[in-house]
């Protein structure tokens, strides 16, 4: 059987992510029944851009990050730990992540060119850089679901 019990390093990680929540979040993105986007309104990308901003301040987009790119050089393990309080508290992690935290970093990180990721990682941490993906096929245009 796996034991999931914080170790006392975690626990003491886990208390600082949700002292950071409780001390960025506006009383109307407090902990409730909804996720932080619905509750959110029609300032979501607002509110979503707010919060990437003070995670990138504390280092927090990508902490596991090797700090030679501009993560703190945290264990995947503390990763999972911010993750996890931050779509249970405030909602939405891979919207307020994107793709550039989420997909385009980790990929750059284990493919890249040294080059690339110098220029490239730094950027995205600080929130700086934003990426997006988009695909169009001959016979599909970008519906994915479409392609033979």
């Amino acid at each position: 059987m796996v034991d999931f019990t914080d170790t006392p390093e975690q626990a003491e990680f886990r208390a600082m992510v949700r002292d950071f929540i409780e001390d960025t979040a506006t009383v109307a993105e407090r902990p409730g029944d909804d996720p932080l986007m619905e509750r959110a309104g029609s300032d979501s990308e607002g509110v979503t851009l707010r919060w990437r901003k003070a995670l990138a301040e504390r280092g927090w987009l990508g902490p596991h990050w090797p700090k030679e790119y501009g993560g703190l050089g945290l264990t995947v393990t503390e990763q999972f730990i911010l993750n996890q309080e931050l779509a249970g508290r405030v909602g939405g992690i891979s919207g307020l992540l994107g793709i550039a935290v989420m997909m385009f970093g980790p990929t750059l990180i284990l493919t890249g060119s040294e080059e690339q990721k110098q220029q490239h990682l730094p950027k995205i941490l600080t929130d700086e850089f934003e990426w997006c993906q988009g695909w169009s096929e001959p016979s599909a245009g970008s519906d994915l679901a479409s392609l033979q």
